[in-house]
């Protein structure tokens, strides 16, 4: 009986350890952010403005002007370039993104929430960009 204790209690210990194992592979480090979903469509209107339109941020619409420096934005709204992380304690996604235009062209970068590191895209006056924390979708 005690042999089979002690099979019983091996056989839950490697099934633990496994399923521990399995777990932080497919999730990442424990300390990694969960990525959640979001869409924000990025358009420009006839002043050059840039515009962004969210419905999973606090803001539901965001413009600027960009020349030939980044403006980055999270779930809460516009920040500077390397400022320090703001607590996001809604159920907003968690993203950190800065925006750069070089001629027609936009830059991308996610430093937090998003599966990429960097996209790009032409602007274009016909079609709408939905950036997600899955890349840029051109509609």
């Amino acid at each position: 009986m005690s042999k089979t204790i002690i099979i019983v209690t091996l056989l839950l210990t490697s099934f633990s350890v496994y399923t521990l194992g399995q777990d932080s592979i497919l999730s990442g480090p424990l300390n990694q952010n969960k990525v959640l979903p979001f869409e924000i469509e990025i358009s420009e209107d006839d002043k050059n403005q840039v515009v962004l339109k969210c419905n999973t941020c606090a803001w539901t619409e965001l413009s600027f002007t960009l020349e030939s420096e980044y403006q980055t934005f999270d779930a809460i709204g516009l920040i500077h370039r390397g400022a320090a992380s703001r607590m996001n304690d809604e159920d907003f996604p968690d993203f950190l993104i800065s925006i750069h235009r070089n001629g027609n062209q936009f830059k991308l970068s996610s430093d937090r929430g998003t599966n990429w590191d960097s996209v790009d895209f032409l602007t274009s006056c016909s079609r709408r960009n939905y950036l997600s924390h899955q890349g840029i979708t051109l509609r």
